[in-house]
């Protein structure tokens, strides 16, 4: 079950999952963009 919630990848020598921030922003980004145009074709 626990394998099931994992994020990030796994990186050698190393038991923290770690997380890529350029794919983090990026998602971020063009969540707030449709978001943003969600917001204006509604109002």
């Amino acid at each position: 079950m626990s394998g099931l919630f994992q994020f990030g990848e796994r990186i050698e020598g190393s038991d923290i999952p770690v997380l890529n921030e350029r794919e983090v922003r990026a998602a971020a980004g063009l969540f707030f963009f449709f978001a943003m145009l969600a917001f204006t074709k509604a109002f």
